[in-house]
């Protein structure tokens, strides 16, 4: 156990050393970091379906180079109906794609699935999507990026420690039997702390940055639920196909999926922020 821990550790200073460069603001390491995980997010969810055959694979991490193409549509577009047009474009090929596997179905039913092709589908758009708006956060508001891994992470850690030291109460026990009430609530506050502090961070470091308290403490709620969340959606994936984690790329963790579950449905969420409810600025530059 304490060797186990150990091993988490040091997998997650790793981690959080290669997320750091994305946060410089103005580079492509963002989309290149982002790319790299929707690759490896695609072929685990693939292998864990059991629909990993080229017919299947190849085109879906094709796919995969939607990402890139997010931050082109900022950075590269001459008006903001250049951007719409080619983001409406990275939707249909998502779209599409999943239209393909679900095609395939009907030319082999022996040897594709509709149930499994279908899911394969589903999760494909959700991966992509999520990691795609990481990518365009980056692009509109540098500010918000460390507040994706705030979320998805520094709830974690936080609901982690408090279970271990008060949880009582089962959150879910069916998907997640070592999960708590007690450390959900931990992770809320957790998150709460964490936005606080890189508030206080940007207020001294940053002077043009406005912060309101108000709706960022709200923001911290909404993502960390969100963020926990999104960790059960996984791990109810991986308990109804069988398998403890997406794979063992990193040591300690599992999969590059175990550590983004969270991250993929909270960069939606920021994301539908940014661009639908801009009224709800959390900063102001």
């Amino acid at each position: 156990m304490k060797s186990n821990t150990v091993k988490r550790s040091v997998t997650a200073i790793f981690i959080i050393l290669f997320t750091l460069p994305t946060l410089i603001p103005d580079t492509p390491i963002m989309t290149v970091y982002m790319t790299a995980v929707s690759v490896i997010a695609v072929f685990e969810i693939m292998k864990c379906v059991g629909t990993a055959s080229p017919a299947v694979l190849i085109p879906s991490v094709a796919a995969t180079l939607t990402v890139p193409l997010c931050r082109y549509n900022f950075i590269k577009a001459d008006g903001l109906s250049d951007g719409h047009v080619l983001l409406l474009i990275i939707v249909f090929a998502d779209m599409l794609l999943a239209f393909y596997l679900m095609s395939l179905c009907i030319f082999k039913p022996d040897k594709y699935d509709i149930e499994k092709n279908g899911f394969s589908a589903f999760m494909l758009i959700y991966i992509l999507a999520g990691l795609q708006s990481a990518v365009m956060i980056s692009e509109m508001n540098a500010y918000l990026v460390p507040l994706i891994f705030l979320a998805a992470w520094g709830t974690d850690v936080f609901a982690w420690f408090i279970g271990r030291m008060f949880g009582k109460h089962k959150l879910a026990p069916v998907v997640s039997p070592n999960k708590s009430v007690e450390g959900a609530i931990g992770g809320v506050f957790g998150n709460i702390f964490f936005f606080c502090l890189y508030a206080l961070v940007l207020i001294i470091f940053f002077k043009n940055v406005e912060i309101r308290f108000g709706a960022l403490i709200i923001l911290a709620v909404i993502t960390s639920v969100i963020s926990q969340l999104g960790d059960l959606v996984l791990s109810l994936v991986k308990r109804r196909f069988g398998i403890k984690d997406f794979s063992n790329i990193l040591p300690g963790h599992g999969g590059i999926l175990d550590r983004f579950d969270s991250v993929i449905p909270v960069s939606l969420f920021l994301f539908m922020l940014c661009t639908v409810i801009d009224a709800f600025k959390v900063f102001i530059i």
